[in-house]
């Protein structure tokens, strides 16, 4: 079950990323931080 929650995590970044294109590096960088410290 935790790896379906982690998939919609991933899923709602990508959409907030698509929202905002002009903090997409960041918001990437934060997504890749904030999946390793949840693991």
């Amino acid at each position: 079950m935790s790896e379906t929650d982690t998939n919609l995590k991933v899923i709602g970044s990508e959409n907030k990323r698509d929202q905002l294109p002009a903090l997409s590096p960041i918001t990437r960088n934060r997504g890749k931080t904030n999946r390793t410290s949840h693991q």
